[in-house]
């Protein structure tokens, strides 16, 4: 698998002329991973031409019993692998991979595998429960470690030398992997034999993430606490969706301001 990631935004303002505010809005495409000679889109939604994003689709993830969905938000590969982890620590938590099959198709969709070893893995999964129990563990410790790196940039924060130096140790072992090609002399990544070697190039985006984007441009959602690399011009995406966070907290705010004007219209009871 080739390693690459791009931020593009395609944009046409009105092309047949029309004059339609509708129209102001064009498709988007977040990051791109690059296998062989072809690129597949990680994640799709729309994008308004301040730079704001206003739609995302679901993964088709299997919730259980939970009562919401995953979008690939990030606009960087290992954000989305963090944020795989609904509502953290709150009694809304819930963890997208607790079970191994969420993880595999995650893996596909933002083409971390394809279909050949995404089949290998499921039907190695019925057979051997254990194992795969383990590398679900792995999976999760390896998720945490980045999360406490990435997260308290996106708080403003700064990780801890602890955080970091267990970041060091993951792109360690994941940049023994990492080869050059000698063909098309881009980065490439054997196919994977664990779920843990899967992740390796999530963790090197994290490396990626910490030392060289533009940290101001790391946020977090206000509602649910995804993370997320902020590519509007202005700055000015504040959820990790509009449709979803965006009009939950705009409707709260709605909520709050007519709550004090409707208790003051009523009569006081020592009137």
């Amino acid at each position: 698998m080739k390693d690459g990631r791009a931020h593009e935004i395609e944009v046409r303002r009105d092309p047949l002329g029309h004059g339609d505010a509708a129209l102001q809005v064009a498709s988007f495409t977040g990051y791109r991973l690059f296998v062989g000679k072809d690129s597949f889109t990680a994640f799709t939604g729309q994008i308004d031409f301040a730079g704001m994003v206003v739609a995302m689709e679901p993964l088709p993830l299997d919730p259980g019993t939970y009562q919401g969905t995953y979008k690939l938000v990030g606009g960087e590969l290992s954000l989305d692998f963090v944020n795989t982890v609904s509502w953290p620590g709150t009694g809304r938590e819930h963890d997208w991979f607790d079970r191994p099959e969420n993880v595999t198709l995650w893996a596909a969709e933002v083409h971390l595998i394809d279909d050949v070893v995404r089949h290998d893995f499921e039907e190695s999964m019925s057979r051997e429960v254990a194992r795969w129990a383990r590398e679900l563990q792995a999976l999760r410790d390896i998720r945490g470690a980045l999360r406490d790196a990435i997260s308290p940039l996106a708080h403003e924060g700064f990780p801890d030398r602890q955080s970091i130096d267990r970041v060091n140790r993951l792109l360690d072992r994941a940049g023994r992997r990492r080869s050059i090609d000698p063909t098309s002399l881009e980065w490439s990544w054997p196919a994977p034999a664990n779920l843990t070697e899967m992740i390796d190039p999530v963790v090197w985006n994290a490396g990626d993430v910490l030392t060289r984007i533009d940290r101001s441009r790391l946020r977090y959602c206000p509602s649910c606490d995804w993370l997320f690399h902020d590519t509007t011009r202005n700055r000015s995406r504040r959820w990790c969706d509009m449709r979803d966070c965006g009009s939950r907290d705009k409707a709260l705010r709605y909520y709050h301001r007519r709550k004090p004007s409707a208790a003051t219209s009523q009569s006081s009871p020592n009137e």
